[in-house]
């Protein structure tokens, strides 16, 4: 299991995001998945537009928020 702890990401918004990930299912797998995926502030700026405009917190949908954003999909 690939364990990721908040101190070990470098920018406040990977921060913002991981925080919010937490809140929606606390699973260590689910949060490293997302944040890996999402290369670059910019993409994880948009998933944290969509899970509070949207108040998301089911991590289904999250995550293939995060696929789409991945891809250059908008969401």
């Amino acid at each position: 299991m690939i364990l990721i702890n908040r101190e070990q990401i470098p920018t406040d918004t990977g921060k913002k995001l991981y925080d919010l990930l937490i809140k929606s299912w606390n699973n260590p797998e689910y949060i490293y998945g997302v944040l890996s995926r999402l290369r670059g502030d910019k993409n994880k700026q948009k998933l944290i537009d969509f899970i509070e405009e949207e108040n998301e917190m089911d991590s289904d949908v999250i995550t293939l928020a995060s696929l789409d954003i991945a891809e250059g999909i908008e969401i």
